[in-house]
């Protein structure tokens, strides 16, 4: 056999070095250095390359948990991955995942830069936080592959570091301006607030911002929060990702704003395919020859612009789908007589935790006309000249913001407001009636703590018919009566039919009840009616319908009825009761003496010693009732004693 020479070895560690670089896993934090104020998300998207027929995996991803917190994870890339694969502790989230061989014999395989999982953190306060996976702690990192052979994972340069803030220690300090990114899905039109921090008596400024032209495209300026800001201070080479702002202060005062404050609005058109991201960049670039760079003169004449001053972010392109758990906006769909009116509901679900709201409902002029908005109840607090945007035909623009800015919750089902439209024709045909974006006014749902949102949005219509609405139907349901005597516990179900929707509905009772819900509930005793207009203006009136409660239950001793003890110390005294009232069968009786010892269950007892006692009635319905007087047992007061003399006879 010959000798295996020193240019075999090599050649063979050669081979063995270049299979083991080939079956290597490679990972990345993207956006691998964003910035973000203090208390606002930042989202970071782990990717993989060379993922091929993996069967489990476990590894640690650290982070800083002094500048950052864990809020959640999403986008997960695995089957079957979930909640469950990863723990969190401060400062690390721990993943472990393992493969459905049954469905996945050979292992999953994910294309080259394939998103994993997104992690999104709060920023707690200004510093820089490096995110990665790590190798220094639990759990130890393990990828394995279908052939059960473990895979090296190439992490070390693949990691993120976050910049709150300013960077350094301390809240967010001096003249910041803030781009806001946003995660938004292909095709879509989106707005990003422009903030501020520090923004205090600036007579004048000028920056610019940069974009990806590639990834989204710009369309608009909008929501102008600075005293003589308007579009006309807009400028530079949007086709190609610049743009200019340049603003005074035709006061000369100086003009101030509050940390975190929306000085004016950005929109854009996502053009990138989803997986594409474009950073936005705030910086003094771009400007012509001549006209200086970034600037923010203050009314003492400083520039408080500095390198610190910008704070960038990124917009991410992705496939969001609907979320089951998002807040959903529902149009209602309605029958209608050509040339009758009608009124569409818009309605929501899952609606919590929402800070503002921001659609255009369209319509099609031709064929339905415009007449009002109507509010109900008026969750929202909405009027017509603050919320409401009717000027262009076919539009209807809604925006809203909590005055409170802590979140509104509304019932599922809950109408928001309602939209009353003319049938202009022509019959049988079906109008759509959308909620959707139009350019520089996208649905935008913001959401107490994550952000924006993706809302669900189901159109409705208006169908129109040269038949008459069907006549309105009304008739009592369930009637619910009365349990006990006195209590409020009746109920009145109302089943509503033909007409036009939505139903006006009016209740009245005694006492001066009144009540606009469908079914009522809580109802005392008495004669109760009701009248329904449906919206094509039929109306109906019900009643009365009677709700009834039982008689009084009483408990009395009947007249002569008690029998004292016999002798002292025995338990042979009795009581007799009458009972009225309330719905027999009585069910139970507990006598107890004044102590508030139980001594019968009996109706009337025979075993009762002396002393004073009182009973507890329960009838069918669980009612109860006691006497208003005791039973009283009397008996002798002590134990006869017999004493005996001896005398002697003489």
């Amino acid at each position: 056999m010959k000798p295996i020479t020193s240019t075999y070895l090599l050649v063979l560690g050669l081979f063995l070095l270049s299979f083991q670089v080939m079956g290597q896993v490679t990972t990345s934090f993207t956006p691998s250095a964003p910035s973000a104020p203090v208390g606002s998300n930042v989202d970071l998207e782990l990717k993989v390359s060379n993922f091929t027929n993996i069967i489990s995996l476990q590894f640690p991803i650290t982070f800083q948990s002094s500048v950052l917190q864990f809020v959640s994870a999403d986008m997960f890339g695995l089957p079957g991955f979930s909640a469950a694969n990863y723990n969190v502790t401060p400062g690390k989230v721990a993943v472990s995942w393992f493969v459905d061989l049954g469905a996945n014999p050979n292992g999953i395989t994910l294309s080259a830069n394939t998103t994993l999982m997104r992690l999104r953190f709060k920023v707690l306060a200004n510093g820089t936080a490096p995110v990665n996976i790590s190798g220094n702690t639990s759990p130890v990192i393990e990828l394995v592959n279908g052939s059960g052979n473990p895979v090296t994972l190439n992490y070390q340069s693949g990691g993120s570091t976050v910049t709150g803030g300013a960077g350094g220690a301390g809240p967010l300090q001096g003249f910041k301006i803030i781009a806001n990114g946003r995660d938004v899905a292909p095709n879509s039109n989106f707005c990003i607030p422009i903030t501020v921090n520090d923004f205090d008596t600036l007579v004048s400024m000028q920056y610019a911002m940069q974009w990806d032209k590639n990834v989204i495209r710009f369309d608009s300026t909008a929501n102008y929060k600075l005293p003589f800001l308007n579009a006309s201070n807009f400028g530079g080479n949007t086709s190609n990702g610049t743009l200019l702002l340049s603003w005074y202060d035709q006061n000369a005062v100086g003009v101030s704003r509050p940390d975190g404050d929306t000085i004016y609005r950005v929109c854009f058109k996502a053009l990138g395919a989803a997986g594409t991201q474009s950073l936005l960049t705030i910086s003094g670039n771009g400007f012509p020859p001549g006209s200086g760079g970034a600037e923010a003169i203050k009314a003492s004449g400083a520039n408080a612009w500095n390198a610190q001053t910008p704070i960038n972010d990124t917009v991410f392109i992705k496939q969001l789908g609907p979320d089951p758990n998002s807040p959903t906006f529902t149009v209602d769909k309605d029958t209608v007589q050509i040339g009758g009116n009608t009124c569409v509901d818009i309605k929501v679900s899952k609606f919590k935790d929402i800070l503002s709201a921001q659609f255009v409902v369209t319509y099609d002029q031709t064929k339905v006309e415009f007449q009002s908005l109507q509010f109900g109840s008026n969750p929202l607090g909405l009027s017509v000249g603050a919320n409401f945007n009717t000027t262009t035909p076919g539009q209807i623009r809604f925006t809203w913001n909590d005055p409170n800015a802590l979140g509104l919750d509304l019932n599922d089902g809950a109408s928001i407001f309602s939209i009353c439209f003319k049938a202009l024709g022509p019959v049988n045909s079906t109008i759509p009636i959308n909620i959707t974006s139009i350019t520089g006014f996208p649905v935008e749902i913001t959401q107490e703590p994550q952000g924006p949102v993706t809302p669900n949005l189901n159109n409705g219509s208006i169908f129109i018919t040269n038949a008459p609405p069907p006549p309105l139907t009304l008739s009592f349901g369930t009637v619910t009566n009365v349990n006990c005597f006195g209590q409020t516990t009746g109920a009145i179900n109302l089943n509503i039919g033909g007409g036009t929707t939505p139903y006006t509905v009016s209740w009245s009772g005694p006492n001066g009840y009144t009540s606009t819900a469908t079914n009522i509930a809580n109802l005392a005793a008495g004669n109760y009616s009701v009248t329904v207009t449906s919206a094509d203006g039929q109306t109906k009136t019900l009643g009365p319908q009677a709700v009834t409660q039982p008689t009084a239950l009483t408990v009395a001793l009947a007249p002569n009825s008690t029998q004292n003890v016999k002798c002292w110390g025995d338990a042979n005294g009795s009581a007799t009761i009458t009972i009225s009232g309330g719905t027999s069968p009585y069910t139970s009786y507990v006598w107890r003496n004044t102590g508030g010892q139980q001594v019968s269950t009996s109706q009337n007892p025979t075993n009762l010693p002396a002393g004073s006692f009182n009973v507890t009635v329960t009838d069918t319905r669980g009612c109860t009732a006691a006497m208003t007087n005791p039973a009283v047992i009397n008996g002798p007061a002590a134990n006869m004693n017999v004493n005996a003399q001896k005398a002697n006879v003489t």
